[in-house]
């Protein structure tokens, strides 16, 4: 699996002290890490490199998006800052151990990775998806699906209830009232195809609508019960929403077809509007 520099940021600070500078981009498109010593040679795009103390960039080629960790100084110059983005570690961090770290991070997310496809290619459990993800997030997962009936949630264990705007009803469907404050909360935005920040009664929760080509077919809620929100969080929402829809459209009993009357319905209640039946 690909990373990003947030993700190799959020988990090398929990390490070594360190900051980032420069541009960077939120795809997961960066490789595994290769040390950089030969100041002749370029700085390739969706490469990851450990720069040591001793080495300094000058005239190196540059390709926009090259991420650098740097265990000296971090070059001034804006043409490195608006092509790069640098991490810098403390400098009497040794280089093969930050290879290691990094490395290391790899790994998780990897083998994050190869169990949603074997849960994929062997059953698409939902429940098991998000217990399998719930860890990465280091907080609760919320499935719903197009009617806003809980299909499943994780991490919800290490808690001794659930966010009152999610409590419901016998048959699993939020109640009406969960139902206004959640509908406002997210302002009616279901043809949304990015992850949307909201605040749900004094949490913060990130929610990203999920689609069967362009029908909306459910969410996905991360709530920071546990741990505050980290900016890499977006990008492995999409990560993990792409394996999400997979296994909800195996298992049509989530998926709709049609117009989704029921939402319209509840959009009309939040707007105050008569229902048309």
């Amino acid at each position: 699996m690909k990373l990003n520099a947030d993700i190799i940021f959020e988990n090398l600070k929990e390490r070594v002290p360190t900051e980032m500078f420069g541009y960077k981009n939120d795809q997961l498109n960066l490789l595994r890490p290769e040390f950089y010593t030969d100041e002749s040679k370029p700085l390739l795009s969706k490469h990851l490199y450990i720069m040591p103390k001793d080495v300094a960039l000058r005239r190196t080629s540059v390709e926009k998006g090259a991420v650098i960790i740097c265990l000296g100084d971090v070059p001034k110059m804006s043409f490195f800052q608006e092509r790069c983005c640098f991490i810098k570690v403390k400098e009497r961090s040794n280089p093969y151990e930050i290879y290691n770290y990094i490395n290391n991070i790899y790994n998780k997310y990897e083998t994050w990775y190869d169990d949603l496809v074997t849960n994929i290619e062997n059953n698409s459990d939902i429940e098991e998806l998000l217990a399998l993800s719930a860890h990465i997030f280091n907080n609760p997962i919320l499935l719903l699906n197009y009617d806003f009936k809980i299909i499943s949630s994780s991490g919800y264990e290490h808690l001794e209830n659930m966010n009152d705007v999610f409590v419901t009803t016998d048959s699993e469907e939020l109640s009406i009232s969960a139902l206004e404050k959640y509908l406002q909360e997210k302002e009616i935005l279901t043809h949304e195809k990015k992850p949307i920040l909201i605040e749900i009664e004094n949490t913060t929760a990130l929610s990203l609508n999920l689609f069967d080509t362009n029908e909306y077919i459910g969410s996905i809620t991360i709530e920071y019960r546990l741990n505050p929100l980290k900016k890499s969080d977006e990008a492995l929402l999409q990560y993990l929403s792409k394996f999400i829809v997979k296994a909800m459209k195996r298992n049509t009993f989530v998926v709709t077809s049609g117009k989704n009357y029921l939402h319209k319905i509840f959009h009309n209640i939040i707007n105050d509007m008569p229902l048309d039946i």
